[in-house]
């Protein structure tokens, strides 16, 4: 009797995942978010060398990071866009902080932190684009 409690649980609970990935959808706005977090760390990428055009850019891309992570968070059937948002902002704020404390700041660090940013931002890119439509 527990084997066939446990194989039945076993049944349900790869169900429910298995019924999560059926009812996500594609969402257009989940890929132009982070599309344009992507875009704007390129452009970004190309000016490290310029201290306060790279701050502003942090800046734009911290905004935009946060209004991904407030628009995936309550979406249902969505938690792994929900907790690939929350990773990213995180990169993203790391980035952003270092640039609202310090006046100076090594146009490397701004190179590696974009370039990781935009590996992951590409990333989530080929997740949300090969959703359900």
């Amino acid at each position: 009797m527990k084997k066939l409690t446990i194989v039945l649980l076993l049944v349900l609970l790869s169900g429910c995942s298995l019924m999560e990935a059926y009812l996500m959808k594609y969402d257009t706005n989940e890929y132009q978010y982070i599309t344009e977090i992507r875009t704007m760390s390129q452009i970004g990428l190309a000016k490290c060398e310029n201290y306060d055009e790279t701050k502003r850019k942090a800046e734009d891309l911290y905004i935009k990071s946060m209004t991904f992570v407030n628009f995936a968070q309550y979406l249902p059937y969505n938690s792994s866009t929900q907790k690939a948002s929350v990773e990213l902002n995180s990169m993203v704020q790391g980035f952003h902080e270092q640039y609202q404390k310090n006046d100076k700041v090594n146009p490397l660090f701004c190179k590696l932190k974009l370039g990781n940013i935009i590996s992951s931002a590409e990333s989530m890119q080929k997740t949300i684009g090969a959703k359900p439509r």
